[in-house]
């Protein structure tokens, strides 16, 4: 017996669809539904739907992903209206690194990015990405210093918090302008946490690319770091990880280390600018997420206060 097609489905012209016996609901969100649909000869694919800015994935898709030839779940059908965008992709395996947190795993996911980095890195030196596609997705070290600067004056925050956010205003541009540059531009995933990377046959598989673009930060590898953190894991053995997978590279694990509190910061910058202006509107509650975010900035903050 055929399960019931979900409401945000049933006027979608997929052909795939006419084949499908059960659809597995596997999130639900505002800006994003997705749904594992087994098909009548059990092969099984998922179907994903996004709304809002969520819905540049496929362009994310056509402009970075194919042209930095990087590894990802193949897309067999898309379309996008005003009503969001349906894709149906590749099923690359039922276990995120969420659901199978091992330090083991995590190490991998290191691993992983490193390659990413690496294989984004040499293909962008290629000059393999149009001025125009490279205009569009590139985020500047100036883009975060004006979203800081705008994060300084916005009124959401408590006295506190905005005490923590005019320390950052003092320190962080002139001492990240020092070394920022240093590493070298890359694809950020700018949501390389657990629930988007899938753990098979000992290896890691990169899902869910609607957030990326293009800059010179480590964001990703300090999401990893935090995650693994938060499971007791040592922090040492993932960077140390990550840098002995790149060969020729321009920094010292030390410098690493260091970046990686700042690109920390890059990526809270970002995200509380993205609640502040877009999230709160469609994510009932993300609001409240800012309150820990300034939280791990302040430890931020004391770290390079110390280590810089």
């Amino acid at each position: 017996m055929k399960s019931e097609i979900p409401t945000k489905w049933k006027n979608v012209q997929f052909d795939v669809l006419d084949h499908v016996i059960k659809w597995e609901s596997l999130r639900d969100w505002s800006l994003s539904s997705v749904y594992r649909i087994t098909l009548q000869s059990t092969e099984t694919k998922i179907a994903k739907w996004s709304g809002g800015n969520m819905t540049r994935e496929i362009d994310v898709y056509n402009d970075l992903l194919i042209p930095l030839d990087i590894e990802k779940p193949i897309i067999y059908e898309n379309h996008k209206s005003k009503l969001g965008s349906y894709i149906i992709m590749q099923d690359l395996g039922k276990d995120t690194l969420e659901q199978k947190p091992l330090e083991k795993n995590f190490i991998l996911a290191a691993k992983k990015l490193a390659h990413l980095h690496h294989q984004s890195t040499i293909n962008i030196e290629k000059n393999l990405l149009p001025k125009e596609t490279m205009k569009r997705y590139y985020v500047s070290l100036d883009i975060f210093i004006e979203e800081l600067l705008y994060l300084n004056k916005h009124i959401f925050f408590t006295k506190i918090q905005k005490e923590t956010i005019s320390q950052l205003v003092k320190l962080f541009p002139k001492k990240i302008r020092k070394y920022y540059y240093i590493f070298p531009m890359t694809l950020i995933h700018n949501d390389y946490f657990p629930k988007n990377l899938i753990v098979t046959n000992e290896n890691i598989k990169v899902i869910d690319w609607s957030n990326a673009y293009i800059s010179h930060h480590l964001g990703d590898l300090y999401g990893l770091i935090k995650e693994a953190k938060y499971r007791h894991y040592n922090p040492k053995h993932i960077i140390q990880a990550y840098y002995n997978e790149i060969n020729n590279r321009p920094y010292t694990l030390t410098e690493l280390n260091w970046f990686v509190d700042f690109s920390g910061i890059c990526w809270y910058i970002h995200s509380i600018k993205w609640i502040l202006d877009y999230g709160r509107k469609v994510i009932e509650g993300s609001e409240y997420w800012i309150e820990s975010m300034i939280i791990n900035i302040e430890g931020l903050l004391r770290k390079i206060k110390i280590d810089c």
